[in-house]
Order: C-alpha cells, then structure tokens, then sequence
C-alpha cells in the first residue's frame, strides 16, 4: 500500500522505475493509486500504471486466477524493459 507514502509526499524521491498495478474491482488499494495527486501521480518517471478490468483484491494471489496471465504478461514486459534491458 503505497497511501502513508504518498500522504507524507516521500514518493518525489524515487529514483528506480515503479509499475503500478490495480483492478477496477479493488476499491480498497487501487483508487489510492490512481486519483489525482495519488501514489502514481506523485512518482517521478518512469513510472507505470495499469488497472485490469474485473480485478479485485485477491486476482494476485492464488485464490483468484482468471487475472494471472495478463498481470504476467504487464509485469514481464516491465521487467524485461528496466531489469532485463
């Protein structure tokens, strides 16, 4: 949960790639994420957000799997992209 940081504004001194993921589905985590002046408005590029449609709370974890495949889809590109090169 990215909110105690956004809420102190520490988020500005980031200084590596961040990928953001949410669901429209989690109302609990992803609107922190996503509203004006939230945790992906604040951190400095580059940074990434992506909001899977259908997706709660659970669709990262084991309990929820219809989500799996394209949330690995998003975070390998992101990886392939700032780690891999």
């Amino acid at each position: 949960v990215c909110t105690p940081y956004a809420h102190y504004k520490t988020l500005s001194s980031i200084n590596v790639p961040v990928f953001y993921q949410g669901g429209t589905r989690d109302l609990g985590i992803t609107p922190s994420v996503k509203k004006p002046g939230g945790c992906y408005a604040q951190t400095p590029s580059p940074a990434h957000f992506v909001e899977f449609e259908n997706a709660g709370h659970f669709a990262w974890t084991d309990l929820k799997s219809d989500q799996h495949e394209l949330i690995n889809q998003y975070s390998l590109a992101f990886l392939n992209r700032y780690v891999r090169g």
